[in-house]
């Protein structure tokens, strides 16, 4: 059996853009919410794979897309509540705005929590998040990532070699 283009349409050619993001270096959080706006690099890890062109490096911390089209972010990371704090959330935030940033809205967050335990001892947290985004112009609508603790003394952790703290952005369709 063979399909030609003689009569068939609406056949597009599936994924046409997919990358992953981590940060390089541990991200201590200053504040409550604080974007992770620094020491982003692409997955570099050997074997890894990507597709599409005009991807690239979020600036002050604001990611962006190569083309139009619906795109699904999906964030983990690996967070660290110090020894000797309560830490009752901890997690990351999609942030995004369809207006370069002149307004800006919650998109999606995920929180670990851990109280009253043995707060002697550094605690780990492990949270994954996701959005969707409807990209009808690559110029306004973009997304940060924040690292959000009640108290703003964790850690985000990154890697060089290792993915602690990811993203991974993949278009799944046209707009």
């Amino acid at each position: 059996m063979a399909i030609t283009n003689s009569g068939v349409s609406g056949i597009t050619a599936g994924i046409t853009h997919a990358r992953t993001y981590r940060i390089t270096s541990n991200f201590t959080l200053t504040s409550a919410n604080a974007v992770i706006d620094s020491n982003w690099e692409y997955d570099d890890t050997t074997s890894v794979g990507f597709l599409g062109s005009g991807w690239s490096l979020p600036s002050s911390g604001a990611f962006s897309f190569p083309t139009t089209g619906i795109y699904e972010v999906r964030g983990h990371s690996l967070y660290q509540a110090p020894g000797g704090t309560n830490t009752p959330y901890a997690g990351i935030h999609i942030i995004g705005t369809a207006d370069n940033f002149s307004s800006e809205h919650s998109r999606a967050v995920a929180y670990s929590s851990q109280e009253y335990d043995d707060f002697n001892i550094t605690r780990y947290h492990n949270v994954h998040v996701s959005a969707l985004f409807d990209v009808t112009d690559t110029s306004n609508v973009k997304f940060k990532i924040t690292g959000q603790d009640q108290h703003g003394s964790g850690r985000v952790f990154g890697s060089t070699t290792l993915n602690y703290t990811t993203l991974t952005i993949m278009r799944v369709g046209d707009t």
